[in-house]
């Protein structure tokens, strides 16, 4: 015989766990449960969505969150009768959320009432308008290519440096410094003379190793040209997908906050019914004579 499959949650319940992921990613010191029954004033157990504890356990103010995953906008009647199963249970607050909206009378009427309205779905391309969705990285590799290089010694030497990439000129304390490093360096305060004939003279003496004999350098030379490498490109989009946003009666909209849905998700899996009580009595029968 088979086993019975397990209950599919419904959308309806699926939201509710969203909306307290959401509720405790915005809150992260807040005690969040969600799906729970309390005691109204009236000694009858109501259901709320989300609960929200801010504060300390002794003083702890109480929000009560009723979440909608409704195909329609949130009606006026739907705000009211929240309210007052908010109420009842003692709620310092109440908090409507809703995955399509709210109907202009039922944003009236959350505002009167006190109750903050908002919205928890998917995020369109609209909902990004004054927000970094991404940033394009163009990345120029540029460098300095010193062709014609040569090195003209104090004792009237010409040398004629190959790659001036890999000729390492000393100071007098043994530093070394790379023929096209000196050009760099200088070419960054005299850009204007870039594709052009540079001659340098050395502000501190410096000296070519020419085999065993360290010679004085009088002038440098090279045809300096800036050369355009790799350009490297990418995309950094924000991997938020979902958007939470308030509702104001004038059809105003509150500062957003984006979200990732894999992260709401992993926050919603965090969220359990509470166990249910046994009904079966552990009261021992009376032995019947």
């Amino acid at each position: 015989m088979s086993e019975p499959r397990p209950k599919q949650e419904s959308k309806g319940k699926a939201f509710e766990r969203l909306v307290a992921a959401v509720q405790q990613a915005i809150g992260p010191d807040a005690q969040v449960e969600w799906d729970r029954k309390l005691m109204s004033d009236c000694g009858v157990r109501r259901q709320i969505d989300v609960i929200v504890r801010v504060g300390n356990a002794s003083k702890a103010a109480l929000i009560a969150v009723e979440a909608k995953h409704w195909q329609k906008s949130i009606d006026i009647d739907t705000v009211g009768a929240f309210y007052v199963t908010a109420a009842t249970v003692g709620a310092q607050k109440g908090i409507v959320v809703s995955s399509h909206g709210f109907q202009r009378g039922a944003l009236k009427l959350a505002k009167r009432l006190g109750i903050d309205t908002y919205v928890l779905r998917e995020a369109i391309d609209k909902d990004w308008d004054g927000h970094v969705r991404g940033l394009h990285v163009a990345v120029h590799n540029t460098t300095i290519l010193c062709e014609d290089a040569e090195i003209r010694l104090a004792n009237g030497e010409r040398h004629k440096l190959l790659s001036a990439a890999s000729v390492k000129l000393l100071t007098q304390d043994g530093r070394g410094f790379f023929f096209d490093r000196i050009v760099k360096k200088w070419l960054a305060d005299n850009p204007q003379h870039e594709d052009r004939l540079v001659e340098l003279t050395p502000d501190s003496p410096l000296f070519y190793n020419h085999g065993t004999e360290l010679k004085p350098v009088a002038t440098m030379y090279c045809r300096a040209t800036r050369v355009t490498g790799m350009v490297s490109e990418g995309i950094l989009d924000r991997p938020e997908d979902w958007v939470f946003f308030k509702c104001l009666p004038d059809q105003t909209i509150e500062e957003k906050l984006f979200f990732e849905f894999r992260d709401l998700q992993q926050g919603a899996d965090g969220f359990k019914r509470p166990p249910k009580k046994s009904r079966i009595s552990t009261r021992k029968r009376k032995a019947t004579p």
